[in-house]
């Protein structure tokens, strides 16, 4: 089918606000895609940024299994000292988001303003604090 050519396209770019790294999704991510982003945010650890919000708000579509992979890219990011964010997933991303293991109150967010104002509560914060639910 035609439509499916069109739906497969997935794109990536990044934009700074103050000392948070923004990393824009659109389009279908699939199971091929999720590489890109894992690049990107080693990328970011390479550049010594720890903040970053990963804007899914112009993600149309996105497996499971790249749901996962992104949890393990979360969880790599955080173990180097980073703080991560999604913002803007559907209800049923966000869901499955969840049953991957994605924290709904600290990594969760509805957009990508209010993920920014989630990292001014944690500045504080050693950046391993707060890492397990109690």
């Amino acid at each position: 089918m035609a439509t499916t050519t069109h739906a497969s396209s997935f794109n990536l770019r990044r934009a700074s606000e103050n000392d948070v790294q923004v990393v824009l999704v659109s389009g279908c991510m699939g199971n091929n895609d999720c590489h890109r982003v894992e690049e990107e945010l080693r990328h970011l650890l390479e550049q010594k940024h720890r903040r970053a919000v990963l804007d899914c708000g112009q993600l149309a579509f996105i497996t499971s299994p790249s749901l996962a992979r992104l949890f393990v890219c979360a969880q790599e990011f955080r173990r180097h000292g980073g703080q991560i964010r999604l913002a803007g997933l559907s209800s049923v991303a966000s869901r499955m988001a969840q049953l991957v293991g994605f924290n709904k109150k600290t990594e969760l967010q509805l957009d990508v303003a209010t993920a920014l104002k989630s990292f001014s509560g944690e500045a504080a914060r050693s950046p391993r604090s707060g890492s397990r639910n109690k």
